[in-house]
């Protein structure tokens, strides 16, 4: 006998006990938005994002041709290790310029997204326990009206 149903019914007591932390990702995002675009990427999408990325550091001559088809290889890979070492390039290329770049950047991506189908936002804000996010946007806190913390804020995080 698999081990699976005795799994589902501890996850569902620790559930009821509010004894679990749900991390939601990019894919949350993704539901939430469809396949909104930001200047022709799907920037819910750590793909799209980091295209996105690299198209605007070519627009403002961060990266050379070179370097752009070099970032847009490691992308299109599809693997986690070239995947961050491109967006630590991206990331860098922009702080390079200076902080308001990556800000801006951000802000006019990810920080576009409208969210058209809030129900798995709500489901997720309806779950007992903590959430905790890997995305930059803030489509969970539009959708539940929970508060964000972040790893910033220590004091804030400990009592959490």
């Amino acid at each position: 006998m698999s081990p699976l149903p005795n799994q589902i019914e501890q996850l569902k007591k620790e559930l009821a006990s509010g004894q679990v932390v749900v991390v939601v990702g990019s894919g949350v995002s993704v539901a939430a938005c469809g396949q909104q675009l930001v200047e022709g990427h799907k920037v819910a999408t750590w793909t799209g994002l980091l295209e996105h990325g690299v198209d605007r550091l070519s627009g403002i001559g961060a990266v050379d041709k070179n370097e752009e088809q070099l970032l847009l290889s490691m992308i299109r890979s599809g693997k986690p290790d070239f995947m961050i070492s491109a967006a630590e390039t991206i990331t860098t290329r922009f702080k390079g310029r200076s902080d308001g770049n990556f800000r801006g950047w951000l802000a006019e991506t990810i920080g576009a997204l409208q969210i058209q189908d809030s129900n798995l936002l709500q489901d997720i804000g309806a779950l007992p326990g903590l959430i905790a996010t890997l995305n930059y946007d803030h489509l969970l806190e539009q959708a539940t009206n929970l508060p964000a913390i972040t790893w910033q804020e220590t004091n804030a995080v400990q009592d959490a």
